[in-house]
């Protein structure tokens, strides 16, 4: 059964297949110009099925607005290189914060969410984004010709490709989105090795804690403590230039080195306290320490987040209870 589409797709259908007519590949390599025998044959087959499908393009993955852009895909070359800053968006912002084992694993994972993930997707979407270009020129330069033969004259006063706007607006894009992205790399990249070595820092002391602990359950003075083990002392540690114990209520005080410009004079209180079980429980207090430098550690074990707890599990508990409570939480920690 013979089917006419337009003046573009003149075809003839079996019960299995669509044979397209020798002329449209003919228009299909003036309009690809080179790479056509790479091309052509995808493309067929793309008439074929009626429909275009996902593939896979190696230079779209390796250099994806410069190809786009050389094909003269002006959008799509924008829209991949928007890929590539959203998935550095993504990372900073979501995934950065959550990744704290090690160097390795962080690296990894930006090179995942701003190479790897938008790659793949401009080489799985080049084949068809280029196919849908070249059919909207082939029906353009159909319509505004008189046959197959001035079509032909139609692409040849054309270049289908644009090695200027390839090499140029491409490598131009690509620059300026390194530009924007390397500083907020390298930004989380301080913020997660601050996160990691403050973390050792406060397990570095875990043992200190758990000798205060003791004598805190026995109504032991600290300042005996003190004095016996000699705590008040400067360990060998990358952050840590002293700890200092409280020889009152058993508090630490862990003040920083000069290893992190950002973390350079300040300081980390850890502050014992019974809660409502008679356990000791630790507070992670910094002293003028950005959120953003925090350890899990200090993140999830600060005062206000733990007394907001507290009283949520005192409202099930008597009155009494949570009043005293309350009122062992401030006079065991610092104000």
């Amino acid at each position: 059964m013979a089917t006419a589409i337009g003046n573009s797709t003149a075809v003839v259908a079996t019960s299995s297949d669509t044979v397209v007519r020798p002329a449209l590949t003919v228009l299909f390599r003036l309009a690809i110009g080179p790479g056509a025998d790479y091309y052509v044959p995808r493309f067929v087959a793309y008439e074929r099925a009626g429909h275009a499908r996902p593939g896979w393009h190696w230079p779209a993955l390796l250099f994806p607005p410069i190809w786009a852009f050389y094909r003269r895909l002006w959008g799509a070359g924008l829209c991949y290189a928007l890929l590539s800053l959203l998935g550095a968006v993504a990372f900073v912002g979501f995934i950065a914060p959550r990744v704290e084992e090690s160097t390795p694993h962080w690296i990894a994972f930006a090179i995942l969410m701003i190479w790897v993930v938008p790659s793949v997707l401009s080489a799985i979407s080049a084949n068809p984004l280029l196919y849908g270009r070249v059919r909207r020129l082939i029906r353009r330069a159909e319509s505004e010709s008189h046959g197959p033969s001035h079509a032909a004259s139609w692409f040849g006063m054309r270049r289908p490709t644009s090695s200027l706007g390839g090499l140029l607006c491409g490598g131009l894009l690509m620059a300026v989105l390194l530009a924007a992205v390397f500083p907020q790399l390298r930004s989380a990249y301080v913020e997660r090795t601050a996160r990691a070595k403050l973390s050792n820092t406060v397990e570095a002391v875990r043992w200190l804690e758990l000798r205060i602990e003791e004598a805190w359950l026995r109504n032991q003075p600290f300042s005996r403590l003190v004095t016996e083990t000699g705590l008040v002392f400067r360990p060998d540690s990358t952050l840590l230039a002293e700890v200092k114990v409280n020889d009152t209520d058993g508090r630490l005080r862990l003040d920083l080195d000069q290893t992190l410009p950002e973390l350079a004079g300040k300081a980390i209180l850890l502050a014992p306290a019974l809660d409502l079980a008679g356990s000791v429980r630790w507070f992670c207090i910094p002293v003028d320490i950005p959120e953003r430098f925090l350890p899990v550690q200090c993140r999830s074990r600060t005062l206000e987040s733990d007394l907001l707890q507290r009283w949520r599990e005192g409202l099930r508990s008597s009155g009494a209870d949570l009043r005293a409570a309350i009122r062992d939480l401030f006079e065991r920690t610092p104000h």
